[in-house]
């Protein structure tokens, strides 16, 4: 039964603000201060698609100054007892990054919003670029997504970014949904308990 009478997927993704503030020489920043945007716990591997969001909602660059903000997004996907965390760096790729340079005189809120639907895997081979590659889905279990915004230490100013994460089963089949076609069907042959699908 889903809890607080939501149905499981309202866990699937959401949209959230994110603050990030500079203040040099004294960086204040909470860029690594991740904020969680979906949590998915089913019962069996699945394909999940994906859809990725950010939209700048305020700010200010200073004269003289550019400011380069950047959100990455990542996830902890599992499936069973393993789990897989694909959190980068400054340098290394997350599971998508967003970013944008926005120069003095520039209203950040008048850029348009970033979407995708498609991100890449970082390189196979050190070294060989072409070793990257496009990925539209990916198979897990379980999935944690959240998000990071982070801006220039050095450029002074107080950013928020609206950021969003939506996932859904490649294909939705469910066991369960056959019995309405079979009354006779044993849902214990099931095993693995997958029919919950939550």
């Amino acid at each position: 039964m889903p809890l607080f009478g939501n149905a499981s997927w309202h866990m699937w993704g959401s949209t959230r603000v994110i603050t990030v503030e500079h203040a040099p020489p004294a960086d204040i920043d909470d860029e690594n201060q991740p904020v969680q945007l979906a949590r998915i716990d089913y019962k069996r591997p699945e394909t999940w698609t994906f859809f990725l969001y950010a939209k700048i909602l305020q700010g200010v660059v200073r004269p003289g100054d550019v400011q380069e903000l950047t959100v990455d997004f990542d996830i902890l996907a599992g499936i069973g007892r393993s789990l897989v965390n694909t959190v980068g760096g400054p340098i290394q790729d997350a599971f998508a990054r967003f970013s944008w340079t926005i120069a003095a005189g520039v209203d950040p809120s008048s850029r348009p919003p970033k979407w995708t639907t498609v991100s890449r895997t970082p390189p196979t081979q050190d070294g060989d670029a072409t070793s990257a590659f496009a990925f539209h889905h990916f198979p897990a279990q379980s999935i944690t997504s959240f998000a990071r915004l982070r801006g220039d230490d050095n450029v002074a100013g107080t950013y928020k970014v609206e950021v969003g994460a939506f996932f859904a089963p490649y294909t939705h089949v469910r066991p369960d949904w056959f019995k309405a076609i079979d009354k006779n069907l044993n849902q214990s042959r099931f095993r693995s308990d997958e029919t919950g699908g939550v």
